[in-house]
């Protein structure tokens, strides 16, 4: 059967969520940031900006990334917003699971099983068991940058870059979800800049007019919008998030930590992926992937969830590395998916032992 490997990623993804669900419960609702984004919902529904000092200052920073709330706020009537929050989050996880399948395998040339073991490491990471099926909007994120990422690749592959406007489309909403859903646009400056000397200059500009119009046109407006509206902006948030807990969660351990807790096993396979990655024949935008991802290193704090978008460059590399082994290892299968399913088991067992407590704490 020609989608047997997607099927069996949704389906692998189906019961990641229901073991999840069994360990912490359906509504997860322990994370700090679920109830600003409710009140905000109730906001969009109501009109009427809290009198309380704190959801008041919820709601002005919860209006610089609307779509969550303005989504939930339609349905307030008849669900609750938790409810609407989690349903949400269901249908943008198994997004993320099939575009980013699509992506491995169609565009990045992964054989089907392969794609599936990247599927797994993404829906198996510790981030995603701990947070991903959190009332948080950080799957979101992560569905709209690789939807923009497949939507470029897939202009590049039949060579129409008009679609390049509905991945810049896709990238100025996702950016309405959580910064990291725009981050897409890096992938398209990127990609298009390594083929500068196939197509010439003009031309990739050209495309980079295409995808960027509709980002900054749309993002520009919405931002200016809603600092009229709130009198909160982006600098606003940084600086909160700066004095609140910055100095504290940017030191040295808390990165390592973080990127331990992360990727662990994942960064061997990834270095090796590196070290190989010459031999690779989608060089290119193996390459483009990396910046997309670097730019949470400059984030406020360093705290799993948000180090973990990271994936977008770490799980194509750290594939290329297991491809390659799985080469050496060509008359050895059950040793390459034994290696290959030790990120799995790792992220399982750090999730099981942590559930909701901090490993640092433990």
């Amino acid at each position: 059967m020609k989608h047997r490997w997607l099927i069996i990623s949704l389906l692998f993804a189906a019961l990641v969520a229901i073991f999840d669900f069994c360990v912490l419960g359906i509504l997860q609702t322990a994370q700090g940031d679920t109830l600003s984004y409710t009140v905000t919902a109730e906001y969009f529904h109501n009109h009427v900006m809290p009198i309380d000092p704190t959801l008041n200052h919820f709601v002005r920073a919860r209006l610089l990334k609307p779509f969550y709330p303005a989504v939930i706020s339609v349905f307030i009537p008849v669900v609750p917003p938790e409810t609407s929050f989690l349903i949400i989050n269901l249908l943008f996880f198994f997004g993320c699971v099939f575009f980013l399948y699509k992506i491995l395998n169609e565009y990045l040339n992964f054989k089907p099983w392969q794609s599936f073991v990247g599927v797994a490491w993404f829906a198996c990471s510790y981030p995603m068991l701990k947070y991903g099926f959190a009332l948080m909007t950080d799957v979101g994120g992560y569905f709209f940058a690789l939807l923009a990422i497949y939507i470029a690749l897939m202009s590049d592959k039949r060579d129409r870059p008009s679609l390049l406007f509905w991945a810049g489309l896709t990238s100025a909403i996702g950016f309405t979800v959580k910064e990291t859903g725009g981050l897409g646009m890096l992938f398209i400056l990127f990609y298009w800049m390594m083929k500068i000397k196939e197509l010439g200059f003009w031309n990739v500009f050209k495309r980079w007019l295409i995808a960027g119009i509709p980002f900054l046109t749309i993002s520009l407006v919405m931002q200016l919008t809603i600092m009229n509206l709130s009198g909160y902006s982006y600098a606003d948030w940084v600086g909160s998030n700066e004095e609140a807990s910055g100095a504290k969660l940017r030191k040295l351990k808390y990165f390592a930590g973080t990127q331990g807790a992360a990727f662990h096993f994942l960064w061997l396979f990834f270095l090796y992926g590196l070290y190989k990655i010459k031999k690779s024949q989608n060089l290119k935008a193996l390459a483009a992937f990396i910046p997309v991802g670097l730019p949470v290193l400059a984030w406020p704090i360093f705290i799993t969830r948000i180090l973990f978008f990271q994936f977008v460059y770490v799980i194509p590399v750290a594939l290329n590395g297991l491809k390659e082994l799985d080469e050496k290892l060509s008359n050895k299968k059950i040793l390459t998916f034994a290696l290959a399913s030790l990120p799995c088991i790792v992220s399982i067992a750090l999730f099981l032992f942590a559930q909701q407590r901090s490993l640092f704490k433990l």
